[in-house]
């Protein structure tokens, strides 16, 4: 089962007991009132931000990464080692022709 679809299975079937709890009996029932308020409620509202904010969260993660300073540096040094390594490869090809 895929993420997404896992997760608004989640948000759904844990809507049902804060609906009973606003419109049914379940606020009188105290072990079904304190799931509601204290696991269904909590559960709900940060499934419902995942489903919605999940794109935005996971792209503001990887602006962070690629603005890391040490990642900066680290990748720029790599690549100039890369273009280096590239340099000399053109430069023995060159030679040999």
């Amino acid at each position: 089962m895929r993420e997404r679809t896992f997760i608004r299975l989640l948000h759904l079937a844990l809507s049902i007991p804060i609906v009973g709890y606003l419109y049914g009996p379940v606020a009188t029932i105290p072990h079904a009132a304190w799931f509601t308020r204290w696991i269904a409620l909590p559960v709900v509202v940060l499934s419902g931000l995942w489903l919605w904010l999940k794109h935005r969260l996971i792209r503001l993660r990887q602006r962070s990464r690629m603005h890391d300073p040490s990642r900066a540096y680290a990748e720029r040094r790599n690549m100039d080692h890369d273009l280096a390594k590239n340099r000399s490869a053109v430069h023995i090809s060159v030679r040999t022709r």
